[in-house]
């Protein structure tokens, strides 16, 4: 009887113990709704936080491309305004351009007249009749007169004369030049002091005419003066060379002459050797200028235009076709190949032509 109470004692504190803990339940829900709000007011921050933080971060991504693409636009539309503004002032211009044209095409189909009244200028004044036709013949220029180059060139081609001297069975060759219409101006060694017969040519001659040695001065090997002078049967129809004054210093020169290193390879000198007399060598230029004045007797002119065997007898020239020396001899140096050029100045053997009744003055550059 005992246990079966005790049975029920326990199984009745076991009711009550889930009576009570069903009452604790109940109140615990009752009271679960205030707790269970109080809950959630405490807890519903932090978790609001964690939802709002990306999306926070989402739109102020959003603000920055935004201004970043703002910032493009600004600077793609200002870049393009001085291209529009270009574009503007290009289209004025050519505006402008085409009213000119439209103008001046206007004015070109009025009359001269009208349109030199139009721009209000005065009439054009009638040319001046033609003068009258001057039969005067024309003076010729003084013989110290400047010459134009191509002037000067041809006096010195026409005064210039190749000279064939024949002694004996010898035979030489050499360069003069007319110092007045039937006189030759050469170097004493090219004729020889022995009796010979004396040929000049040139293409202004056309064919060979003979020569008689008037006068000689010194020669080869004197180490002094070394002229000579021929006159030729007859005045010709050349003009004579002007004799200059002492060149200076660095001033330009000019030979002329028919050196022999050049000669050999002219077919017509090679013809006229061969007997052929209707034909003359080519002259031959060179150029320099005056290295030094040697102060000897006579004065020496050293100059830089080179020389060979058959230049002797020739003309020194200005530019303007004077002649400032007669070519005389040259110099070579072993050692250095070089060679040096000698003349002997027109203020020297001026005096050996007035000692032979040639009236000739010097000229002034």
């Amino acid at each position: 009887m005992q246990s079966r109470k005790e049975e029920q004692h326990t199984a009745s504190y076991l009711d009550k113990k889930d009576t009570a803990g069903d009452d604790e339940k109940n109140s615990s829900d009752e009271a679960r709704p205030i707790a269970g709000n109080e809950d959630a007011a405490q807890t519903a921050p932090p978790k609001n936080k964690g939802r709002m933080l990306p999306l926070f971060i989402f739109f102020c991504l959003l603000l920055c491309l935004g201004a970043a693409l703002f910032a493009l636009w600004r600077n793609e539309a200002a870049s393009q305004a001085p291209s529009h503004a270009s574009a503007a002032v290009n289209d004025e211009e050519i505006a402008s351009l085409r009213r000119k044209k439209a103008e001046l095409e206007a004015l070109l189909q009025k009359d001269p007249c009208a349109l030199r009244q139009s721009l209000g200028l005065a009439p054009a004044a009638p040319p001046p009749p033609p003068a009258a036709a001057d039969n005067t013949p024309a003076t010729p220029p003084s013989t110290g007169a400047t010459a134009s180059k191509a002037e000067s060139v041809d006096k010195v081609e026409n005064a210039t004369v190749f000279i064939i001297s024949i002694a004996g069975k010898g035979l030489s060759t050499g360069t003069g030049f007319f110092v007045t219409p039937d006189m030759v101006m050469t170097n004493a060694h090219v004729v020889g002091n022995a009796p010979s017969r004396v040929f000049v040519i040139n293409r202004k001659l056309g064919k060979p005419v003979q020569a008689g040695v008037v006068s000689t001065k010194g020669g080869e090997g004197t180490g002094g003066a070394d002229y000579a002078l021929l006159r030729v049967s007859g005045p010709q129809a050349v003009h004579p060379l002007v004799l200059r004054d002492t060149p200076r210093r660095t001033e330009k020169v000019n030979a002329w002459g028919y050196p022999y290193a050049v000669s050999r390879s002219d077919p017509k000198y090679q013809a006229l050797m061969r007997g052929q007399l209707d034909v003359a060598p080519e002259l031959v230029f060179s150029d320099g200028v005056v290295s030094a004045i040697m102060d000897r007797t006579p004065p020496v002119i050293v100059h830089t235009a080179p020389l060979s065997q058959g230049n002797s007898g020739g003309p020194l020239t200005d530019d303007h076709g004077m002649v400032v020396g007669i070519n005389t001899l040259i110099s070579l140096d072993d050692e250095s190949y070089r060679q040096t050029s000698f003349a002997l100045p027109a203020s020297d053997f001026i005096n050996f032509l007035r000692q032979n009744g040639v009236a000739v003055t010097l000229s002034k550059p």
